[in-house]
């Protein structure tokens, strides 16, 4: 875009002064171009009347559609008083004089409403330039912060492989959790979303949907998978913790709690209480290893863990016991701040 098209466009969409700064400028240019047209009506004065035709095109250009309306007027009025018949009154007796005048309304009307169309279309247009810019700098800055969530998410993940292969224990086994994790890591980015400059996860529609696959993915087992969740907006990042920790808590119910093929059912809740999020997974199964008085769960291997360090991670606290009715259940709590969306 050239320098002039540039200034073109600022001129046509820059604020405009007030409305008494616009007419009394558009007035003193009429009275400027009367008093040329005055000075000069002896040499042609039939052509003379177009003086008032820049008068009018610089008012639009300037200021608005307004203006511009308001020169074609003061403009019609001159003419009527200064070069139709009767000279000095605003009458005009001669059809071929006011025909002339009729016309000069019209063009100058037209060039107005043109000018005006111009201002809006680039007026238009510069917001579109505006709101491209900043699109391109909002993606910009997404694929930043997807780059690095996506960098120290998989950290996340290879940190829990290294930490699977130092406890030793079954490869295929170890395989497949880290399957589950990806896969979460999957869904948290499935439900990503903006909102109000900030990244966030809907934990009631990803938690969902994380109790879904895992109920499909066993439902050869007798045992039922239920998810009472309520709607919050949290991290990302926190999304995909609370993910693993559903998760693992889930999968130990499965594996620990109704061994020899027996029925079941695993109930998983989230709900604000307060200043904290509460996750509780509990289950109707055999309880607790060792029997009554034990604190103890079933398969505090690996996935147990895991859920300690990243409730602590998170100022949590964890608690275990024995569920109403027997079984297990685990209490899961976590500051609402600190799985509060990050602005951007």
């Amino acid at each position: 875009m050239s320098s002039m098209e540039s200034y073109l466009i600022t001129l046509l969409t820059r604020a405009q002064p007030s409305w008494l700064w616009r007419y009394g400028l558009t007035a003193f240019m009429i009275l400027v171009t009367t008093l040329i047209w005055m000075s000069l009506r002896e040499a042609a004065p039939s052509l003379l009347v177009l003086l008032y035709l820049p008068a009018i095109f610089l008012a639009a250009l300037l200021f608005d559609k307004r203006s511009g309306l308001l020169a074609t007027g003061l403009s019609v009025a001159a003419e009527a008083m200064l070069f139709a018949e009767p000279l000095f009154r605003l009458a005009v007796e001669s059809a071929d004089d006011l025909l002339v005048l009729i016309i000069f309304g019209l063009l100058g009307t037209a060039m107005t409403l043109v000018m005006d169309v111009l201002r809006n279309a680039l007026r238009s247009l510069q917001q579109a330039k505006e709101r491209l810019a900043a699109s391109d700098q909002e993606k910009d800055l997404l694929l930043s912060e997807v780059h690095h969530r996506i960098r120290n998410d998989i950290q996340f993940i290879i940190a829990h492989l290294q930490l699977a292969k130092a406890q030793g224990g079954d490869l295929h086994e170890a395989l497949d959790r880290a399957t589950e994790r990806i896969g979460i890591l999957g869904k948290v980015y499935g439900r990503l979303r903006q909102q109000d400059g900030s990244r966030l996860v809907d934990a009631k529609l990803f938690l969902e949907q994380l109790v879904e696959d895992l109920r499909l993915m066993q439902a050869v087992r007798p045992v039922g998978l239920h998810a009472r969740v309520e709607p919050a907006d949290i991290d990302p990042g926190a999304a995909l913790s609370l993910g693993i920790i559903t998760n693992e808590l889930i999968t130990n119910a499965l594996k620990y709690a109704f061994p020899d093929g027996r029925a079941g059912r695993i109930d998983v809740a989230f709900r604000r209480d307060g200043d904290d999020f509460v996750l509780t997974v509990q289950d109707n199964g055999v309880g607790l290893a060792g029997g009554a008085g034990s604190t103890a769960p079933q398969g505090s291997g690996l996935g147990s863990q895991i859920v300690r360090q990243l409730t602590e991670q998170f100022q949590g606290s964890l608690d275990v016991g024995e569920g109403n009715g027997g079984g297990l259940r685990t209490t899961v709590r976590l500051p609402v701040g600190e799985l509060a969306p990050q602005d951007v």
